[in-house]
């Protein structure tokens, strides 16, 4: 049975000093539009890059003031998080790239390197709003197996997963929304219902697929809710919508929330809620794709009943760009719905995009045009999106 919940909020996702696509367009801090998480607009110390003139979207030639130096030190703070080394600087002023296709071949060698962890690492950290959760607390007496070593797990599962599907796994997008498996220890086992796991280490496990869908059902993504004013099924519905960059509007100040019966299910409370035309704006959007997760308590654990009655997780999902509600069941239900629609995707290219150039970009920017075509190209790998990101106009361009 479900454990009653607290109720919960997930702030929106993306704090940090990179520039990701914020619910309400909160944030943490993002840099501007000539902002340079990633070293643009350095001054260089070698001969200029690319002396055809600057491309247009898409083009092949690089800007003619992008200095070997400059390139080496964006490619590098972008994907190994670092300074560029010796041999890095030595290999790119020796050699300078002379076009898109050079930079992206370097990039994706520089993807091999082990370095490259952390940056994906980092990437993930903001989109799932790990850094967040790590000071999330629950109540004891509710949730007395959530201690802060649980905690530190659900944040590790979440950076072993990731960074098994981009290093070790496919690399393909869809996998990171559908995958039925983690990377599980004798604490996290529990949460999901896995027997046999025994040790403080992480190792790879299989999950029941008709329970578990890639990032949406992370312990790490379910949990990370904390005491505020929405309950978890709204809370994770704003969650579902920040993976679509589709923000959703502030509460109306003033607007108390009854505290459900002891009888009330979830739904049945959320329902009674609507009667407030001031909640129901706001709601009937989050809530209807939040209940995809009703079958998870606080802690993500799964279980088909609350309060002795079959939980009902079917949901629909209200396109971004207009059109009718479409139906799901369940958060595998809602996995396979996104992996099939184009909104996921171009807000997952937009993510990464601002990410490597510390720039917040509008919908129309041809970079990414640029970073969705190749990605689309690739079969939706995730490592031919990162090496696209430093093929584009606001990665090359000062």
């Amino acid at each position: 049975m479900k454990l009653p919940f607290v109720v919960t909020a997930i702030v929106a996702l993306g704090c940090g000093g990179r520039a990701l696509q914020m619910p309400n367009g909160a944030g943490g801090s993002q840099a501007g539009g000539s902002g340079t998480a990633t070293g643009v607009g350095d001054a260089g110390t070698a001969g200029a890059i690319g002396t055809s003139g600057v491309a247009g979207a898409g083009g092949a030639t690089l800007p003619p003031t992008l200095r070997p130096f400059d390139l080496a030190r964006r490619l590098s703070l972008f994907l190994w998080e670092a300074a560029p080394d010796d041999d890095l600087v030595r290999e790119v002023e020796a050699d300078p790239p002379a076009s898109r296709d050079d930079v992206r071949r370097l990039a994706t060698e520089m993807l091999k390197d082990p370095r490259a962890r952390m940056s994906v690492a980092a990437f993930y950290r903001m989109w799932l709003d790990l850094d967040r959760f790590a000071t999330v607390e629950k109540p004891a007496s509710l949730f007395p197996e959530y201690t802060p070593a649980l905690r530190d797990d659900m944040i590790a599962e979440a950076e072993a997963f990731a960074g098994y599907v981009m290093f070790d796994g496919d690399g393909l997008f869809p996998t990171l929304l559908t995958a039925d498996f983690s990377f599980l220890n004798e604490r996290l086992a529990p949460i999901y219902g896995v027997l046999g796991v025994a040790g403080p280490d992480l190792r790879k496990a299989a999950l029941d697929s008709t329970e578990r869908a890639g990032v949406l059902t992370l312990g790490a993504v379910l949990a990370n809710v904390s005491n505020a004013a929405l309950p978890p099924v709204t809370a994770r519905g704003r969650f579902v919508g920040s993976l679509l960059c589709q923000g959703s509007p502030a509460g109306p100040p003033g607007v108390p929330m009854d505290p459900p019966a002891p009888s009330q299910t979830t739904r049945a409370w959320l329902a009674a809620q609507m009667t407030t035309a001031a909640c129901a704006a706001c709601h009937a959007s989050m809530d209807a794709v939040g209940f995809a997760f009703e079958n998870y308590d606080a802690l993500g654990r799964f279980s088909t009943t609350e309060l002795s009655l079959t939980v009902d997780p079917s949901g629909s999902l209200t396109p971004v760009r207009g059109g009718p509600a479409l139906a799901f069941k369940g958060a595998r239900g809602l996995a396979n719905l996104l992996v099939g629609r184009t909104e996921p995707r171009d807000c997952f290219v937009k993510q990464w995009v601002q990410f490597g150039t510390g720039k917040t970009l509008d919908d129309s920017d041809p970079s990414l045009t640029q970073a969705r075509d190749a990605f689309v190209a690739s079969g939706l790998d995730i490592r031919a999106l990162i090496a696209a990101v430093t093929t584009t106009d606001a990665f090359l361009t000062p």
